[in-house]
């Protein structure tokens, strides 16, 4: 019984420990982005990406090293633990041989304004990261993937007109539909659309604006244990490693 019960432990804590990971550089190209825009100005549209040809063709390139990064694990259970990578903190389960380690990190911004003769706009504003690690160990090493995901919303409203008088507001008000829209005007072709203070340009009494980016990357990576089989040692190792490129 007591062999049994020493190795249940020994295998309970096959994951503790400082580990060394090397994770590829990420180019701008490898990481995928989506936008997602919604509307109610009845004149305006979303313009599409134009294809051009060019006279002139200048390619760069450029390479980077892999990162090398320490990081702990502290086993909770037998299917929990924790993972530090620096300063940060990762939560993680063990599913068929797997585990996947994740943050979930949001922010949320709410702006109100409103004027007693007749102006209302609101603005909020949404930021949420999402890191997802997945490991798998085999013998003192280790491998998986590191994914990132950032999604960022934004949703307006404002009034569709108000009264010259309101000089805190511009002529074209405070949203920013024309960083998203475009409208054709007769006689001078395409130009961005703003909410104009004297135009009627939406569909209801209120301007509405909803833009949604998500970008996401996954890298592979590889990892051994280190000699540093003590918890206090990750104190002395938090910044240590290699950023990419070095």
């Amino acid at each position: 019984m007591t062999l049994l019960l020493a190795m249940a432990c020994a295998g309970a804590k096959d994951i503790d420990g400082i580990w060394a990971i090397s994770i590829p550089a990420v180019t701008s190209a490898e990481e995928e982005c989506s936008d997602s825009i919604s509307h109610n100005f009845t004149e305006a549209y979303i313009p599409e990406d134009e294809e051009t040809t060019d006279t002139w063709t200048d390619e760069s390139e450029i390479s980077e090293s892999a990162a090398l990064q320490l990081v702990q694990i502290t086993r909770q259970s037998k299917d929990e633990a924790v993972m530090l990578v620096g300063a940060r903190t990762y939560v993680g389960t063990l599913k068929e041989g797997t585990w996947t380690f994740t943050w979930d990190g949001s922010d949320d911004t709410a702006t109100t304004q409103s004027h007693v003769d007749g102006y209302d706009y609101t603005a909020e504003l949404h930021t949420e990261t999402v890191t997802t690690i997945r490991l798998t160990k085999e013998g003192d090493t280790i491998k998986g993937s590191w994914a990132s995901e950032m999604l960022t919303q934004g949703v307006w409203a404002e009034s569709d007109a108000w009264s010259e008088e309101i000089t805190e507001v511009s002529e074209r008000g405070n949203m920013p539909s024309s960083l998203y829209l475009m409208i054709d005007v007769p006689g001078s072709g395409p130009r961005p659309a703003d909410n104009e203070r004297d135009r009627a340009e939406c569909s209801g009494t209120n301007c509405e604006l909803e833009v949604t980016s998500t970008c996401t990357r996954t890298r592979d990576y590889t990892g051994f244990i280190t000699g540093y089989d003590t918890e206090e040692a990750y104190g002395h190792l938090t910044t240590a490693g290699q950023p990419a490129g070095s």
